[in-house]
């Protein structure tokens, strides 16, 4: 799934959801540095994205805890 949004965001690099999604993806891979990046960048494109506070504050904690 990340080599979709890789090559959505590489069509359009500021396509919020896509970041968001691939943030996604890489959370549930066990990659948190990554995970926290495109979630925080996707926040602060669109801010108004369904459930992104809790998306970065997911990972957030994730990452810090490692």
């Amino acid at each position: 799934a990340t080599a979709s949004y890789d090559q959505a965001l590489d069509i359009d690099p500021g396509h919020a959801m896509a970041l968001c999604r691939r943030g996604i993806c890489h959370h549930y891979r066990g990659r948190p540095d990554l995970a926290l990046r495109d979630l925080s960048m996707a926040q602060e494109i669109d801010p108004g994205i369904p459930s992104i506070d809790r998306y970065v504050a997911m990972v957030g904690g994730n990452s810090r805890r490692r």
